[in-house]
């Protein structure tokens, strides 16, 4: 590699780097490779059962995701945040989106219970049941084609396998 940046700049061109940036050559890639950065397809006229997916905004989304841990609690302010302005507000939201230090799940638990509480929304009674509500909304977006399906096959695993 330092022989390829040498002599680039003996020749006063700019070497070639690859970074992580760099956009992946689509020869050195294996199959899966492929398959993650394959484009979505939409599968909804096969399946018109199907609803669609939420938006990821759904209280009752944020309730399951924080349920089961898929939400950091240093993500949470900026989530409030997002809430109040799609046009959803209530007191314990206000106060969870102008939190400034959030280290652990104590600092923000009883705020967002307060908060999912004023929205009129229960949180999952168990583990399975938020990561069940994770589950169908990822299995929506696969066939509705705004997820790859190997992306979401890899959310579910990431989900499941704790």
């Amino acid at each position: 590699m330092w022989k390829k940046i040498k002599s680039a700049f003996k020749l006063n061109q700019a070497p070639e780097l690859t970074t992580l940036f760099s956009p992946p050559d689509p020869e050195l890639q294996t199959n899966y490779e492929r398959a993650f950065a394959a484009l979505p397809v939409c599968y909804a006229e096969k399946f018109p059962g199907i609803p669609k997916p939420k938006p990821l905004t759904t209280p009752e989304l944020l309730a399951a995701r924080w349920a089961s841990g898929e939400i950091y609690p240093e993500e949470m302010p900026g989530i409030a945040a997002d809430l109040l302005e799609s046009g959803l507000d209530s007191p314990s939201m206000r106060r969870l989106a102008g939190e400034m230090r959030v280290g652990c799940w104590a600092d923000v638990q009883e705020l967002v219970a307060r908060m999912f509480r004023e929205l009129e929304v229960d949180l999952p009674d168990s583990d399975a049941d938020a990561k069940m509500l994770s589950t169908r909304q990822i299995a929506r977006e696969a066939i509705a084609g705004t997820l790859n399906p190997w992306k979401a096959a890899s959310e579910m695993n990431r989900i499941w396998s704790y």
